[in-house]
């Protein structure tokens, strides 16, 4: 049977022995990390467009379209890509990540493969993620967008910058998610999650989302490693993912961040600002 691969975008014949229903995951909204004001918007929005199946034109660029088209923008590692990944799982329909790599940069080109796409997500009944949109308009600033352009956003969305109650929000998402998928496996001991959620080093850490997904798996494979080389523990044991194995990837990744900002004489912040990803910041 043919098809299209969605992570690769590439037409190829199926086998369809291999060809299994779609699981998708409908309590994905409840780990999303946002304003309830903004939430609620972005899920009207989604649902006036995938549930009541509005008409959707190609001709959006032209500015004639009824699409929705929702801007999500903030810094790395906060939530942009989850929410339009949770919305996806949530009314359960197919997700078209698009990148730089599939639409390209130059503008008739563009134009041809944007409405090629956006042809293909109204037959499928899709979310339609064009990742990284800043590539395309060539600046990184919300304030400097084409009005051209941001004539056609239905609604724009600001993620701020994690605070450490966001932050927390996003571990506990983690924990309940991770455990889930862990099928006996593994497991996080008390002790582990409260370092992660109270320790002053770990809060020092300022991780975004994306930081702690990678925080995690790694504190998981540290786990999985030293119980691996542990000869006496008994076959099919779960392994315990502990303080020690959070507290070692907080070091660590401490250790990184104070030694880029010693090399660069700015902190994370200042560097954000300076590639126009966050509002500048005042100097100490």
């Amino acid at each position: 049977m043919g098809g299209i691969g969605l992570n690769d975008k590439v037409w190829r014949v199926f086998d369809v022995g291999g060809i299994r229903d779609l699981q998708y995951d409908r309590d994905a909204l409840e780990g999303l990390v946002l304003e309830p004001g903004d939430a609620e918007i972005v899920k009207a929005i989604s649902y006036r467009q995938i549930v009541r199946r509005e008409t959707i034109s190609v001709d959006f660029i032209s500015g004639k379209g009824q699409g929705q088209v929702i801007l999500l923008h903030g810094p790395p590692g906060v939530g942009k890509t989850y929410t339009v990944e949770s919305i996806a799982g949530h009314f359960s329909r197919p997700l078209l990540s698009l990148s730089v790599a599939d639409i390209g940069v130059k503008e008739d080109e563009m134009e041809a493969k944007l409405t090629q796409w956006f042809e293909l997500a109204e037959i499928w009944n899709a979310v339609l993620l064009i990742d990284e949109a800043d590539v395309f308009l060539e600046k990184r600033s919300l304030n400097s967008i084409d009005d051209s352009f941001a004539s056609r956003i239905h609604a724009k969305i600001e993620y701020p910058k994690l605070d450490n109650e966001k932050r927390i929000k996003i571990w506990e998402a983690f924990f309940k998610k991770m455990e889930a998928e862990a099928a006996g496996r593994w497991y996080v001991s008390k002790k582990a999650k409260a370092y992660v959620l109270s320790d002053k080093n770990a809060e020092e850490t300022q991780w975004n989302g994306r930081e702690i997904r990678n925080a995690f798996q790694t504190a998981i494979a540290l786990a999985e490693y030293e119980a691996s080389e542990d000869d006496a523990r008994p076959a099919g044991q779960m392994v315990e993912v502990t303080a020690e194995h959070f507290r070692q990837v907080t070091e660590m990744s401490l250790k990184f961040s104070k030694h880029v900002d010693k090399i660069t004489s700015m902190t994370e912040d200042k560097r954000a600002a300076n590639r126009r990803e966050r509002p500048d910041v005042d100097e100490d």
